[in-house]
């Protein structure tokens, strides 16, 4: 493929065998493989911060917080239970999870 960049900064793909060049506009701008990748990968991370900004709601959040439990906290309790980790792990643990999924404030 042959990677192009539009004045307003879209990404396109043409076939390399020329078979498209008639599609491609003048003010287009040949990317090589490298300024492709860094465009591309730019673009991906703008999108996940986009993503990312949107608020969870309180149903999303008390199921990622039930799924960190799960996979995350409880595991350490039962090595905990075992001695294989201490109370404290668990309990660090338990604390990140809350951090990072805090429940909104109810007014």
């Amino acid at each position: 493929m042959k990677h192009f960049k539009s004045p307003d900064g879209e990404l396109f793909a043409f076939e390399l065998d020329g078979s498209q060049d008639h599609l491609i506009p003048g003010n287009f701008v040949l990317l090589t493989p490298a300024q492709y990748e860094t465009e591309s990968l730019a673009k991906q991370k703008n999108y996940i911060d986009q993503i990312s900004a949107i608020p969870l709601t309180a149903e999303q959040i008390r199921q990622r917080r039930n799924v960190a439990f799960v996979s995350e906290a409880d595991p350490l309790f039962f090595k905990a239970q075992r001695g294989e980790a201490t109370i404290e792990e668990w309990q660090a643990k338990v604390a990140e999870i809350r951090a990072r999924y805090p429940y909104p404030e109810v007014h």
